[in-house]
């Protein structure tokens, strides 16, 4: 088969690679390539939870009625190592009222493939990255790609490239980028539960002393079904000794729940976290102009440290990207600028949201200050929506009213 030459080519189909795709059709661009090792509808080991930033993006890709159908979670949970529970109505983020879902990455990612595909994406599901390299020369990347089935090679040509390609990206490897250290590396294990009685529709985090600095969820699919799981960083876990199912068993015991477990869903994953900068800039780096090239979700560590969330953001990361490139295009105008300008934007919106919440996640390690913070968010909600709004939102500040109810709530227990 003769080489076919593409505009842009995004390795990986997952929410951000997929809504690169989406946003670079919904602008008008021409000659995308999707492609990924994976044939849709596949499962992607994940806590599956959908805040309000995916309903943003979707929004933004006209791809909104995505939920429809779907329970929608209206409150949050939280538990915490003394037993204090603080619930409440999810906040409004970003001025809007909050829309969530717990929606099986199985279901969620064949939807979003399938819209990139309805646009006028190729399809190249069901092959795998096998190498790139950038002629300086032709300004153009020549990608060789083999069916993951029929073992079979296919060379392709790109003016631009992109790694959506996950947590173990190779693309990032192609780019000269290390994978992340330990420090700023997660670990989760899932498990999917079904309960003959009535699950509470709530998003239920659990911070028990026997697995800090993990933390434990439930998010509920629907009144019957739930996605259960534990997520710790690396460092941590390692020090613990422990295999990660050990954790999940304990949290399971914890939760006395009658739920019946589907072991042949139990898996876990890694998850390259946000939060890394040498010399003032963030780490890895989400665009190579040089070599116009970008990064986007898991392959550029977009996600967030304390709550292991990262659908959001990456799904911000590739409709930015795809727009701009999509610009650049209907201009026929130089892409370097354009992958710098989206490199600049995602920074400017989430470096330093990744920061906080990994020094929330240190402060959270030890029991003393999680029951400090919980107990205020249980007597009061406007600490609650704003703790939350940390989590699953894009706040980049604790706000100096926040600390002081904390202490204030705290104080007033004695």
């Amino acid at each position: 088969m003769r080489n076919k030459k593409y505009s842009v080519a995004i390795i990986g189909a997952g929410p951000a690679g997929s809504s690169c795709a989406n946003a670079l059709l919904l602008n008008r661009a021409r000659n995308v390539a999707l492609i990924d090792k994976a044939e849709f509808p596949r499962d992607k080991c994940c806590g599956d939870g959908l805040g309000p930033g995916v309903m943003n993006e979707l929004r933004a890709l006209d791809l909104a009625d995505m939920f429809d159908g779907h329970t929608l979670i209206h409150c949050v949970t939280i538990f915490s190592p003394s037993g204090d529970k603080a619930s409440g109505a999810l906040p409004h983020i970003g001025g809007h009222e909050p829309v969530v879902s717990v929606i099986p990455r199985l279901v969620f990612d064949h939807k979003l493939v399938n819209s990139a595909l309805r646009r006028g994406a190729d399809d190249w599901t069901g092959w795998s990255l096998e190498d790139a390299e950038f002629s300086k020369t032709d300004n153009q990347w020549l990608i060789k790609l083999r069916h993951v089935e029929k073992n079979i090679e296919q060379m392709i040509t790109a003016d631009i490239l992109i790694g959506a390609d996950g947590a173990s990206s190779k693309t990032r490897r192609i780019l000269g980028t290390a994978p992340n250290d330990d420090e700023h590396m997660g670990i989760a294990v899932r498990v999917y539960a079904r309960s003959k009685t009535a699950i509470p529709l709530c998003l239920r985090f659990d911070f028990l002393t026997q697995i800090l600095p993990a933390y434990g969820w439930v998010f509920p699919i629907d009144a019957h079904s739930a996605n259960v799981g534990v997520g710790i960083d690396v460092v941590n876990y390692k020090s613990k000794g422990i295999h990660l199912r050990q954790l999940l068993s304990l949290y399971q015991e914890q939760l006395k729940c009658d739920f019946e477990y589907d072991q042949e869903t139990c898996d876990s994953y890694i998850l390259p976290c946000g939060g890394k900068r040498i010399d003032g800039r963030p780490e890895p780096a989400t665009a190579y102009p040089g070599k116009h090239a970008a990064l986007i979700g898991d392959a550029a560590s977009m996600i967030n440290p304390m709550s292991g969330e990262g659908i959001a953001y990456g799904m911000f990361a590739g409709r930015v990207l795809g727009e701009k490139l999509a610009r650049v295009q209907s201009e026929n105008s130089e892409p370097s600028l354009a992958l710098s300008h989206y490199g600049r934007t995602f920074n400017q919106r989430y470096a330093e949201h990744f920061n906080l919440n990994r020094r929330l996640k240190k402060t959270v390690k030890y029991p003393f200050w999680c029951n400090f913070v919980i107990r205020a968010c249980d007597k009061d909600p406007k600490v609650l929506a704003d703790i939350v709004d940390i989590l699953i939102g894009d706040r980049n500040h604790v706000k100096k009213e926040t600390i002081l109810r904390i202490l204030l709530w705290n104080i007033w227990r004695f």
